[in-house]
């Protein structure tokens, strides 16, 4: 994809999603190159990080960011310009090049994921499989249909591990692209699985809508280390 898409000048139709994913390696970005790219208020949000890996995995998402949606807005990286909701979700000023181009993006432990459409609203989220207290996070933000389902089989500690964070990454990735961000309660709206597959339950307020949206979920992702390189 990457390699395709940058072959044809960042070029996107209505009906596409363009996905790029990336391993946040400090070894493969000449900061002192790209680091210019890089808006003040960008600049200063890194410093808020308490861990140095935490902040230059942000720096890395920011130019990555900033160096993929040029392509497309036919800028400039550094004279994009990004703006914040009422609910501090970014998007790109209208005074940006293509204003139909919308993204999302989302970073973990160890992987930073774009989404790139064109005239549609779009959302990501990607997370690192960790232990947590998936009870306690589900009691919270789960309904009780998605809890019982998470929790069917008490013994099976990968396929709980699994369960959670399918729902978790669906749930982050909606509030996203409703423009909500988390201010947007997570038990609100709820999901089904069958067979490995998810849709919207039945009694979500986004059910009625669901033909007009489309879920995927992709598991255990080669990461490509060259991105950065091809598009830099």
């Amino acid at each position: 994809m990457p390699q395709e898409v940058f072959n044809r000048g960042g070029n996107i139709f209505s009906n596409e999603a363009h996905i790029f994913i990336i391993k946040p390696d400090e070894s493969l970005i000449n900061f002192k190159k790209y680091f210019d790219l890089l808006s003040k208020e960008e600049k200063n949000r890194a410093k808020f990080y308490h861990y140095r890996n935490d902040a230059i995995k942000f720096l890395i998402a920011h130019i990555f960011l900033r160096l993929i949606l040029s392509r497309y807005l036919r800028s400039s990286p550094k004279s994009i310009i990004f703006k914040e909701d009422s609910y501090g979700c970014p998007f790109i000023a209208k005074n940006n090049g293509d204003n139909d181009i919308e993204f999302s993006l989302s970073y973990a432990k160890d992987a930073v994921v774009l989404a790139i459409s064109k005239e549609f609203l779009i959302g990501v989220d990607i997370e690192h499989y960790r232990q947590l207290d998936f009870t306690q996070v589900a009691q919270t933000c789960f309904s009780q249909e998605e809890f019982l389902d998470v929790f069917k089989d008490t013994y099976n500690k990968k396929e709980i591990m699994y369960k959670f964070f399918l729902y978790w990454t669906m749930k982050e990735a909606c509030t996203k692209l409703l423009g909500y961000g988390l201010s947007m309660p997570l038990q609100n709206f709820s999901f089904k699985t069958k067979n490995k597959e998810i849709d919207f339950a039945e009694d979500s307020f986004l059910y009625n809508e669901s033909s007009f949206w489309q879920l995927y979920n992709f598991n255990n992702i080669r990461l490509e280390r060259l991105l950065l390189k091809e598009i830099m």
